[in-house]
């Protein structure tokens, strides 16, 4: 939310504008399921009791009525909203406390919904950030700017990037752009072998040293980011999502944007990318 809310808005945003009406605390988030579906989101955890009726999820629904969406003609049109609030449970609480979730979804003003085509870009503008912020952390910043900004990425101007292969487990074989963090000395050696370049992690001698992490994004919707920044967000519409394996190991997740986070170990480097 505060990378727009009362600033000079995305180029997408075709004139509309999001305001703060009032002072205090506003939605964490603007989220959007598709160009044409955004919705604004809280989330909240407590290991305090939770309830409908209690004063803290009542400054939770105030939040939604502190900004407000003008279109293109000014209009406050309302955009739907959802809070999650989890009360979490641990095993000192015994059993006669688990852990629940409470979901309410509040609207923000307005005279009418935003929806369907009337959003302004505004679904294209919040898809762009999310995936903003994703090439930042992937040492992409031309293209973390073009998406941040909606001005269309050059022709001349190419992405080079580096496709991993996931060697094992239900993703097995799907590969993914991006690289590892870590420290000094948890880096792989490359070898050239006749299936190609293997990565040889250091093994772990030491346990409590801290391992490399992957994180990266599958290569079919990386591709479509790149060319949403080349077409000034055209293409958002097309973006596809990434249907993920599921839970199989604690150390690994997947998310539906297409951005996975694992051990350095399941990703083997395959091949240069120049998009």
């Amino acid at each position: 939310m505060e990378h727009i809310l009362d600033r000079q808005l995305h180029r997408a945003f075709d004139g509309c504008r999001i305001e703060r009406t009032s002072s205090g605390d506003a939605p964490d988030y603007f989220c959007a399921e598709s160009v044409n579906r955004v919705f604004l989101a809280e989330a909240k955890g407590r290991y305090e009791a939770i309830s409908f009726k209690s004063k803290e999820f009542a400054k939770w629904r105030t939040q939604f009525a502190r900004v407000t969406f003008k279109d293109t003609q000014g209009w406050q049109r309302r955009i739907k909203g959802h809070i999650v609030a989890v009360r979490y449970a641990t095993e000192l609480d015994g059993p006669r406390i688990k852990s629940s979730i409470f979901a309410e979804d509040p609207y923000s003003p307005g005279e009418r919904p935003l929806d369907g085509d009337d959003t302004g870009g505004l679904g294209a503008a919040v898809i762009a950030s999310h995936y903003s912020g994703i090439a930042a952390k992937l040492r992409q910043p031309l293209l973390a700017a073009s998406l941040a900004t909606g001005l269309a990425l050059p022709d001349e101007l190419r992405i080079l990037a580096f496709a991993w292969r996931v060697i094992v487990g239900p993703l097995a074989g799907r590969r993914f752009v991006g690289g590892f963090f870590g420290p000094p000395g948890s880096e792989p050696s490359l070898i050239q072998t006749q299936d190609g370049v293997v990565a040889r992690w250091p093994p772990p001698i030491r346990l409590d040293a801290a391992a490399a992490t992957f994180f990266g994004v599958e290569e079919t919707i990386f591709r479509q980011v790149v060319e949403m920044a080349r077409t000034g967000l055209r293409t958002a519409d097309q973006l596809g999502t990434f249907e993920g394996p599921g839970f199989f190991y604690s150390g690994f997740s997947a998310l539906h944007d297409g951005s996975v986070l694992g051990p350095g170990e399941f990703f083997n480097p395959e091949e240069q990318l120049t998009l």
